[in-house]
């Protein structure tokens, strides 16, 4: 079977569309409700902080947050260990 890049690239975004999805309906966190007492949640309008302790960087120079002020953001955290 052959799939195009198109094809492919559909599936994937409606891959991402799925999860998104799930996570959404799932709500909430797994974190235990005593997780994090002390600490001052992030507001929504606060910075995200720099990326950091990053070893390799795939496909891009490294990035800083702040080159990508005002621009749509999609991070991808994956890991093959």
């Amino acid at each position: 079977m052959h799939i195009t890049q198109h094809a492919a690239g559909r599936l994937l975004l409606a891959l991402w569309m799925v999860c998104a999805v799930v996570l959404a309906a799932c709500g909430g966190s797994d974190a235990p409700s005593d997780a994090g007492q002390g600490a001052t949640p992030a507001a929504p309008s606060d910075p995200a902080p720099e990326l950091t302790g990053i070893a390799n960087w795939y496909n891009s120079d490294p990035l800083q947050l702040e080159g990508l002020r005002g621009a749509p953001v999609l991070l991808v955290f994956w890991s093959d260990t």
